[in-house]
């Protein structure tokens, strides 16, 4: 048997995890969509899955500092296997059913703020910075190419019938659950924690104001983009965009994402400069533009290029700062509260964008997320000239 390093294995459940996860998401939604389900109904069913993730992300990523990172991910995986088995065998005609799609998306909360901290332990914070970018580019390859692979299949497999790409999630899920359990005699089971931090208090101050900056830039940008996951389904539809198409392009969206990660990696001169936040969210602005006035496919892609973007950087920029601006002991909380605003922010997107796309039409959302762009922009704008940059002055001059 081959021997895994415990990083490798992380990597590898992240791939697992996001591929399962989005077989789920891509088979629940796009039958929804076929069965000529309301606008409404998308937004409230995918807003309560990603609802659901942004609750079991706050509560996951402190437990994991106090009870270990492996626990929480065993039960998430346990959670996983459950809730898969559900959507599974119910039928969208059971209540059931979208209880157990909820709770398949409560279950990767569980798992990946652990995951995440774990992969950071004994990185350091500020003065290691490096070592931590060169584990996150890892960590967003493994769960984006999961994320790829489960929209390109979900869509060459759901013509043949919903059950198709939920059996092969299910299946995924159990090959996790036999990794760790192979992998447990090797895998270390306890997760000392460093308590002591290697950064100077101002620029500890520093980096945890960026790090709330990121958390609201979180909340704008997948506000935007839970619309391309959840309710893009309906524009697909109306646009006569088939199954497998619909999947390529969501693919391809991926691809930018990870492009823009790698770009992030090699380069430092993002770092604490609220600057180029401010020029990714007017990319996502430009992006719903597109995608408000697209009538053909090129014209979409490009607009939903633009939200890619904006995603991309919010990602990375979030999971950075929430990971140096904290010691060992704290870092499955800051991680926790990464992806819960990620939750919050798709869960609001997609509620609001099916209440209001509801009520005035199929692309009535996108020009909310611009509204709820630019009233983010605002608030971070007041954070950063009261707050951030009289530190970063004083931290120049001395």
């Amino acid at each position: 048997m081959i021997k895994l390093s415990k990083n490798r294995i992380l990597y590898l459940l992240a791939f697992l995890t996001d591929f399962s996860a989005f077989l789920v998401i891509f088979a629940v939604s796009r039958d929804l969509a076929e069965m000529n389900a309301s606008m409404l109904k998308m937004g409230i069913i995918g807003g309560g899955c990603s609802l659901a993730y942004a609750i079991s992300c706050m509560v996951s990523g402190s437990l994991s500092d106090r009870f270990g990172r492996l626990r929480l991910i065993y039960l998430g995986l346990t959670f996983a296997l459950l809730s898969g088995l559900g959507c599974l065998f119910l039928r969208p005609d059971n209540q059931i059913y979208f209880l157990a799609y909820w709770g398949y998306s409560a279950s990767l909360g569980l798992i990946f703020p652990p995951l995440i901290a774990w992969l950071n332990q004994e990185q350091g914070t500020h003065t290691k910075s490096h070592l931590v970018q060169k584990v996150l580019i890892r960590f967003c390859f493994s769960w984006n190419l999961g994320l790829i692979c489960g929209q390109l299949l979900g869509g060459f497999l759901f013509p043949f019938g919903r059950e198709g790409p939920l059996l092969l999630a299910v299946i995924l899920v159990i090959v996790k659950i036999a990794l760790f359990a192979l992998s447990g005699k090797w895998l270390p089971l306890s997760q000392k924690t460093n308590v002591v931090e290697d950064l100077e208090i101002e620029n500890l101050e520093v980096a945890k104001s960026f790090t709330t900056l990121s958390w609201l830039s979180n909340l704008s940008g997948t506000f935007s983009m839970s619309m391309i996951i959840h309710l893009f389904p309906l524009l697909a539809v109306s646009l006569n965009i088939p199954s497998q198409q619909h999947g390529i392009i969501l693919a391809s969206v991926r691809i930018i994402v990870l492009l823009t990660y790698f770009i992030m990696y090699r380069t430092q001169f993002w770092h604490y400069r609220y600057s180029f936040t401010l020029m990714m969210q007017m990319a996502g602005i430009i992006g719903l533009i597109f995608i408000i006035k697209a009538s053909s496919l090129y014209t979409l892609i490009i607009g939903l290029a633009g939200v890619a973007l904006l995603v991309g950087y919010n990602y990375f920029s979030g999971l950075y700062y929430s990971s140096v601006s904290r010691s060992d002991a704290s870092r499955g909380f800051a991680c926790g509260m990464h992806e819960a605003t990620l939750g919050l922010g798709y869960a609001a997107g997609a509620i609001g964008g099916g209440l209001v796309g509801n009520l005035v039409g199929t692309r009535s959302p996108y020009q909310l997320a611009i509204l709820v762009i630019l009233a983010i922009m605002i608030i971070q704008l007041v954070i950063y000239y009261r707050s951030i940059k009289p530190r970063q002055t004083r931290r120049v001059s001395q």
